[in-house]
């Protein structure tokens, strides 16, 4: 049950943004946003890759930082 709520955050995030983010901008908006246990990147990176609903737009890599980008898939219908 609560990974279904953390698929729902996150997919609430996603289209709320209108753009991509990365996991850790997920995880940032779920934190700002009141949500009381957010998960580690590593294990937000595992839900959002195991769920269709979500799909790899790019990858960023700076010298600081690296990350995968987020997306939600477009619906057919």
């Amino acid at each position: 049950m609560a990974k279904k709520r953390l698929r729902m955050k996150m997919e609430k995030i996603l289209k709320e943004a209108q753009k991509p983010l990365t996991t850790s901008e997920v995880l940032a908006r779920m934190h700002a946003s009141g949500y009381r246990y957010t998960p580690s990147v590593i294990a937000a990176s595992q839900v959002l890759a195991r769920d269709k609903r979500f799909v790899k737009v790019g990858y960023l890599r700076t010298d600081v930082t690296k990350g995968i980008t987020w997306g939600l898939k477009e619906d057919d219908s």
